[in-house]
């Protein structure tokens, strides 16, 4: 599997690319063009992460 490809659809890296990344998401959800996040396997710190982000 190529790397852009995983960079495209996943949420990966330090926290502030995270971050980043989330918003980018939360604008195409926007146009329907997100419609799932799946936390699998994410870790306490990944989780408050993201919650930190969508709130």
């Amino acid at each position: 599997m190529p790397d852009a490809l995983i960079d495209e659809i996943s949420l990966i890296g330090p926290k502030e690319r995270i971050r980043d990344r989330l918003a980018a998401w939360q604008e195409l959800a926007k146009d329907h063009r997100v419609g799932t996040l799946l936390l699998v396997g994410a870790t306490k710190d990944a989780l408050r992460s993201v919650a930190e982000a969508v709130m």
